[in-house]
């Protein structure tokens, strides 16, 4: 069952990128290909309707607490979220800088500092989530609950990976890059 959830969660990533096929968007100014806001809350909810799948699945829940945890864990993808666009901006400002060969100090301890910050606010908001799911869920469940996010986590990775560097292959009429200057700046060679 668990391949199946994994099979479903693949699929439910990838229809998205289906969908767009016919019609990719332009890509963003920095060379990177980015999903649109749209393109991305399609994705975000279906992961949710997986991870709801699984986390039913694996921690054996009822009805009672299905309603009270996957409004909780709603309320912390929002909050994650923000989090995120924020780390994107800070990021997408520092690769400009990379591009351009140019480092103003200022501008740049902004962004480091604030990157900073977004890891010391989403390390609270895991801790924060983590406090909340014993009001929520059982010993035995937040232990369940945190082996299949970590599941979870590790095929979300996994698969848009994959499906990025599909799209990188193929996205531009199959001149996708092959891995230049920007590929090592983004792993940190």
């Amino acid at each position: 069952m668990t391949r199946f959830l994994l099979s479903l969660f693949a699929a439910a990533l990838l229809l998205p990128a289906a969908a767009q096929a016919e019609h990719p968007p332009p890509p963003p100014e920095d060379g990177q290909e980015e999903a649109s806001p749209e393109q991305r809350e399609k994705v975000l909810k279906r992961i949710r309707l997986v991870r709801m799948y699984a986390l039913t699945e694996a921690l054996d829940l009822d009805e009672a607490v299905a309603a009270k945890l996957f409004p909780f864990l709603k309320g912390q993808d929002t909050k994650l979220k923000e989090l995120h666009v924020a780390k994107r901006t800070h990021s997408k400002a520092l690769r400009k800088m990379v591009r351009a060969d140019n480092f103003p100090q200022r501008a740049a301890d902004e962004h480091i500092e604030a990157l900073g910050r977004i890891e010391i606010a989403m390390a609270e908001l895991h801790a924060a989530q983590t406090a909340g799911l014993k009001k929520i869920l059982s010993t035995e469940q937040r232990v369940k609950y945190v082996m299949v996010r970590e599941k979870l986590e590790h095929e979300i990775r996994k698969t848009i990976r994959q499906h990025r560097q599909e799209r990188m292959r193929g996205g531009a009429g199959g001149r996708g890059r092959t891995g230049g200057e920007g590929r090592r700046h983004r792993r940190g060679r």
